[in-house]
């Protein structure tokens, strides 16, 4: 997939969060084409939690 790099940074300043943070969550939708597939909710929302958390140690560093 395709990011609109100035369409990330402009949400992102919109909202205060990091245009990485932003980035590597629209990402995931390539990690998981198929959400009807055994595991991938759980497997998704584990990614999205990693994300998060790295965002935040990343804030408080």
């Amino acid at each position: 997939m395709k990011l609109d790099r100035a369409l990330i940074d402009q949400a992102a300043a919109q909202h205060s969060v990091s245009p990485d943070v932003l980035a590597a969550l629209l990402e995931l939708s390539a990690e998981f084409p198929d959400m009807a597939a055994w595991g991938a909710k759980a497997r998704l929302l584990r990614r999205v939690t990693e994300i998060i958390e790295a965002a935040v140690e990343a804030q408080n560093s």
